[in-house]
């Protein structure tokens, strides 16, 4: 923060940083978009819990470094044109970014229900040093999600 003074007129003036939008959808889009929509949840059960349902939280998580490895030396992630999601249309790109979007206002009204009580999860088989002591483990697909 700094202070200014001209011809005894005062300015305060303060640094902004500006956040991207729509951080847990990109997130969600930019971690588990080929795991179709049960996949997506599972990621998003981990966001959920570990900002403890809390949408700001949740959005705080997501860009806490080295917490999901999309954001890793990023400052946005680039998604899809807008579409409408639609269960009938096929899997692509596309309505992954929509179900991620969709995911995401849940958050935002609170109608988010998590899957389980899980706050990691890795590629299966993964040698970071905490996936050994995960509990309450579920795999999905290529995924273990757990709790530490």
């Amino acid at each position: 923060m700094k202070i200014f003074a001209i011809i005894g007129v005062c300015f305060l003036t303060t640094s902004v940083i500006t956040q991207p939008t729509n951080v847990i959808a990109k997130t969600l889009y930019a971690e588990a978009r080929s795991e179709g929509p049960e996949g997506i949840r599972h990621v998003a059960t981990v966001i959920y819990n570990r900002g403890s349902g809390n949408y700001n939280k949740c959005t705080r998580v997501c860009l806490k470094p080295k917490q999901f490895s999309c954001w890793n030396n990023k400052t946005d992630i680039i998604v899809p044109k807008e579409v409408i999601y639609s269960k009938t249309s096929k899997w692509i790109d596309e309505q992954a970014w929509a179900f991620c979007r969709l995911v995401e206002t849940e958050f935002q009204t609170n109608n988010f229900k998590p899957l389980g009580i899980w706050n990691h999860y890795a590629v299966n088989n993964c040698k970071v040093y905490w996936f050994k002591n995960l509990t309450n483990r579920k795999t999905f697909r290529r995924h273990t999600f757990g709790y530490l």
